[in-house]
């Protein structure tokens, strides 16, 4: 399973990503660097015995969070 394009699938299904076309288009630029912090909750739910096809709402949230972070570093640096 590819944790990254589950997640961008995810994602876009989510009601309110359906009506922001740009937040889709950040979202799949950031699954296609493949970021190693997304496997973090993939290694952790598997570790307690969980299947990883459960984890991708934790993926996604991770995403977002670190779309966040990067975001208000970005406008900290302007």
């Amino acid at each position: 399973m590819d944790i990254y394009e589950s997640s961008f699938k995810y994602f876009t299904t989510l009601k309110t990503v359906n009506r922001w076309p740009d937040l889709q288009v950040g979202f799949e630029r950031m699954a296609a660097k493949k970021p190693r912090g997304w496997e973090l909750p993939v290694t952790a739910y598997e570790t307690v015995g969980g299947s990883s096809d459960l984890v991708i709402p934790a993926v996604v949230a991770f995403g977002c969070m670190q779309m966040s972070i990067i975001l208000i570093d970005d406008m900290l640096d302007e």
